[in-house]
């Protein structure tokens, strides 16, 4: 117990000395505590420094990150050395040597009678940092993160090509779309990256997702396209909302034509309002309501419930745009 409170009180100073971080007691302070054998104070000291920009705790950074790496034992949930990584990434230091090892990390502990991997998320961070600092075959490394047991590792590893920024990385995206996983969220970074990356090739490959059996990628790709602002993603999503039949498509269709913030797809949805049945109005409205702090837009969302007879647009005004 005694060591436990002991960890707790130099927590709480750590957390104190952030306070006025820049001072010579608090860099000497974080300097000691990253040289320290207790995972959670590395860890603390680690975060500190990223939120501060202390680059010159680097060296000590990646002195602790070995440490760690060497007796993954003294470091439950790889909490230090994750922090660490996500501090070098943000500080941008370039150690290519500390990120190959960093992103060829697995770490079994045992947890209810299984084991999880807890390096997930170190790997992707450790990909992140590759890409960063520029290194030049870093869409090699990442590719067998995209298929990684770990969820987060290849979410992460999507977002990494994705920040690369090279047209080859596109096709990596590509084939991860076409091919699926079973965690959604991979597939849906999948369509962001790509209409980042090849904005113009991307809108038609992203569309034909739309008509997906998957209602889940289905509306990822909706998010997508109306996410990317692009005008011309308006007519794919218009016209997959007049043919599909499943309600809540329909709903996540028009939230995406509200996410555009364009003249085209804000006259659509006001249309609907206008002309729709009572459930549809009362979604369009809602779609809208990425625009109450527009003074104009709320006007005419205003004047086009005004111009209904039923109760139910005007609900859905008032929750979200008088709320």
């Amino acid at each position: 117990m005694a060591k436990s409170n002991s960890v707790e009180t130099q927590l709480s100073r750590l957390s104190a000395l952030a306070l006025d971080a820049d001072s010579p007691e608090a860099e000497s302070a974080f300097r000691q505590a990253l040289t320290s054998k207790i995972n959670l104070l590395v860890a603390k000291a680690a975060k500190i420094v990223g939120e501060h920009d202390l680059k010159s705790l680097a060296p000590e950074l990646v002195l602790a990150f070995d440490r760690f790496l060497e007796h993954p034992d003294t470091d439950k949930g790889c909490s230090a050395k994750t922090e660490i990584m996500r501090t070098l990434y943000s500080l941008g230091r370039p150690e290519p040597e500390l990120y190959l090892r960093g992103i060829r990390h697995v770490q079994m502990e045992g947890n209810y009678g299984g084991s999880d991997d807890v390096a997930a998320e170190l790997r992707g961070l450790s990909a992140m940092a590759l890409v960063r600092m520029g290194y030049r075959e870093v869409l090699q490394e990442i590719v067998p993160l995209m298929v990684d047991p770990e969820p987060t590792t290849r979410v992460l590893a999507v977002k990494a090509v994705a920040y690369a920024d090279r047209p080859e990385g596109a096709l990596l995206l590509r084939l991860k779309a076409l091919t699926g996983d079973r965690e959604g969220e991979v597939i849906s970074e999948c369509f962001m990256g790509l209409l980042s990356l090849t904005p113009v090739a991307a809108v038609d490959f992203v569309a034909q997702f739309l008509d997906s059996g998957d209602s889940e990628t289905a509306e990822s790709a909706a998010l997508a396209l109306g996410s990317s602002r692009d005008p011309r993603a308006f007519a794919a999503l218009r016209d997959t909302w007049v043919s599909a039949h499943d309600p809540e498509m329909r709903r996540v269709l028009l939230v995406s034509m509200g996410l555009m913030r364009q003249e085209i797809s804000i006259t659509f949805l006001l249309s609907v309002i206008k002309e729709q049945n009572a459930r549809n109005a009362a979604e369009a409205v809602a779609a809208l309501s990425v625009h109450k702090s527009d003074e104009t837009i709320r006007g005419r969302v205003k004047e086009a419930v005004a111009s209904r007879s039923d109760a139910s647009a005007r609900a859905a005004y008032e929750k979200h745009f008088e709320m």
